[in-house]
């Protein structure tokens, strides 16, 4: 189980350098890790219920849960960038689209396209 958690530790550190550096899909594939790492601990903890952790994991586990925070945190603010970046681009293709029928012309004779 202490290895477990230890584990469940080493990877979330791992994450949040990968986060850092910018390589998202090699943060996905620690997360999905991360995750079935914490599914074990979750069906271990169900078969022995009476389990109790030593006092150096539960800091284990409280700093694991604090990186936990920050990188929600960080990749809340990484999608908004996102989120903010695929906005101005819809807006710049509409403006785009907009002024699109001005710019057809054929040999320097405008085309009106109501016609």
């Amino acid at each position: 189980m202490d290895e477990m958690i230890s584990m469940v530790y080493e990877l979330t550190i791992e994450m949040e350098r990968k986060l850092n550096s910018g390589d998202f899909e090699e943060f996905e594939i620690l997360l999905s890790r991360r995750g079935n790492m914490m599914m074990k601990v979750e069906s271990f903890k169900a078969d022995y219920p009476d389990f109790k952790y030593s006092s150096k994991f539960i800091k284990t586990i409280k700093d694991t849960l604090s990186l936990d925070d920050q990188l929600t945190s960080q990749l809340k603010g990484n999608m908004n960038e996102t989120q903010s970046a695929l906005n101005q681009i819809k807006r710049d293709r509409q403006i785009s689209k907009k002024y699109l029928p001005y710019i057809n012309q054929t040999s320097g004779v405008f085309l009106d396209r109501k016609n």
